[in-house]
């Protein structure tokens, strides 16, 4: 716009110059003037073209000017109103599914959040929960459903103590919620041989297991076995768990004869397995000897069963050493040898006779007509 109104000057300079020429030249030819007022007018046209193109480049330029003086949006607007209008079905369109957005978040069911926690292990899940406020590992958690079988009360019971828990409840931006919650106690009680809301189906357990019976099947006879020893086995873990060391005692939370169980349990043992390998009549010793110690009122009933038990095993086995070994000990423990000298030559009689005579002559230093097992032991010794 300045070379426009260079020239636009340039050409108003250029009109006055042929005016102040045209009057100084006037007394000239006829022919001179018709030719300055043919010049004249030309330049009159040059010079309005000039100004007129001067004027309409001042004018673009102010409104260049203004325009870039104009707020950013409304610039923006009218530079793109026409693709905007082409673009409004598009537009129209995102807007119907906007409101798809907005449902996706009710869409995710409680049933498919505590699907997504199965992909994590238990100490992942327990993690978790810390990241929402409840501070608690997995033995605190076990502990909670030894204590209590209500999975209701227990999360109540924890949210009461951590209640910051219920504060941040995004699932969508935290990838958990509550809903974790029932989740952990599950995969918590997965981990656990016994737990409060097993009580009662315990009991039941143990009124089925009563009428079982052995029969010539090696495999029933098993199946027997492993049976009654589960369910001790959890009689066990419970009174550790729950720091329950009276058989009475555990009596009040199962409502089930405990202590035919315990009975059932032991003779089904000493029947079968004589049959199975040495290594579970090891077995058998370590874990009939944690019930006896777990449960102090067990011990006066059942210590000398539990140990004659385990020597005659030993020595059905072949192991006459450690089982002799065994025998000895409860011997020289006890003042009442009838029925141990008994047991000790009977369970000889199979395997070596003299020995047998010989275990029951050593008794008749102790024992006489008084004894309850006396005529058994003079019965071996005339057999």
């Amino acid at each position: 716009d300045a070379t426009l109104m260079k020239e636009a000057v340039d050409g108003a300079k250029v009109q006055e110059e042929i005016s102040v020429q045209a009057e100084t030249e006037k007394p000239a030819k006829a022919a001179d003037n018709a030719k300055a007022a043919a010049t004249e007018a030309q330049a009159n046209a040059a010079s309005k073209t000039l100004m007129k193109e001067a004027l309409d480049g001042a004018r673009i330029q102010r409104e260049i000017e203004e325009e870039k003086a104009k707020p950013a949006p409304a610039k923006k607007t009218a530079a793109k109103k026409p693709a905007a209008k082409t673009a409004a079905p598009k537009k129209k369109a995102a807007a119907k599914a906007e409101p798809a957005k907005e449902e996706k978040k009710p869409e995710i069911s409680d049933e498919e959040k505590k699907a997504s926690y199965q992909a994590f292990d238990v100490y992942t899940l327990v993690d978790m929960a810390k990241a929402m406020g409840i501070d608690m590992n997995l033995d605190d958690y076990q502990a909670l459903l030894m204590k209590e079988a209500d999975e209701q009360k227990i999360m109540a019971d924890i949210l009461a103590k951590y209640p910051e828990a219920e504060k941040d409840q995004d699932f969508e931006a935290n990838g958990y919620d509550l809903t974790l919650l029932p989740v952990v106690l599950e995969k918590a009680a997965e981990g656990m041989d016994v737990k409060a809301a097993d009580f009662a189906t315990i009991a039941q357990e143990i009124e089925a297991a009563l009428q079982l019976q052995l029969t010539d099947d090696g495999m029933h006879n098993a199946d027997v076995y492993n049976t009654l020893f589960d369910l001790v086995r959890r009689l066990l873990v419970m009174g550790q768990n729950k720091g329950i060391d009276s058989f009475a005692v555990l009596n009040e939370t199962i409502p089930a004869d405990l202590m035919a169980l315990l009975n059932k349990f032991m003779d089904v043992a000493y029947a079968v397995l004589p049959t199975w390998q040495y290594k579970d009549v090891k077995y058998y010793e370590g874990f009939i000897y944690a019930v006896l110690s777990q449960f102090e009122d067990l011990h006066q009933g059942y210590d000398n069963r539990a140990m004659m038990d385990v020597a005659d095993l030993f020595i059905r086995h072949g192991d006459y050493g450690l089982g002799d070994a065994n025998y000895n000990y409860i011997l020289r423990e006890n003042q009442l040898k009838d029925q141990i000298y008994f047991r000790f030559a009977d369970v000889y009689r199979n395997i070596d006779m003299n020995k047998a005579k010989a275990i029951a002559n050593s008794a008749l230093q102790f024992v006489d007509g008084r004894y309850d097992y006396y005529p058994r032991i003079i019965e071996i010794l005339e057999s």
